[in-house]
């Protein structure tokens, strides 16, 4: 009785092994939705987004940007914004009036290591 009690424990901790290897953590999770939303970007959105996280003053490359595609930066904006509350449930890009665009503070290292591995 004994040994099968070991045997049962034993297994019993295999399997829970195998189920936390199994699940997806939250970080793995929020990589992947990240993910998702930059796939949804179409190229002038994406090159919009990448000028905004490394530019202190991006408007200038936003105007070429949007010129270039026929529309205006905030239009841009406004896409990239919709993205994100799609699949991340937040805004991105800070969309204060005024000001220039910025990536929310909360948000700057994840979408420039996730530009950089792009």
């Amino acid at each position: 009785i004994l040994e099968r009690r070991q045997q049962k424990d034993s297994l019993d901790q295999e399997l829970s092994t195998l189920r936390r290897e199994l699940e997806p953590d939250a970080e793995t999770e929020a990589y992947s939705e990240w993910k998702i939303f930059l796939s949804q970007l179409q190229q002038p959105e994406f090159e919009a987004l990448n000028a905004i996280a490394h530019q202190s003053n991006p408007n200038a490359t936003l105007k070429q940007i949007a010129e270039a595609n026929l529309t205006m930066p905030e239009l841009l904006i406004d896409s990239i914004n919709e993205h994100a509350i799609e699949t991340l449930g937040d805004f991105v890009i800070d969309p204060t009036p005024g000001k220039a665009p910025s990536i929310a503070p909360e948000y700057l290292e994840a979408v420039k290591q996730l530009l950089e591995q792009s």
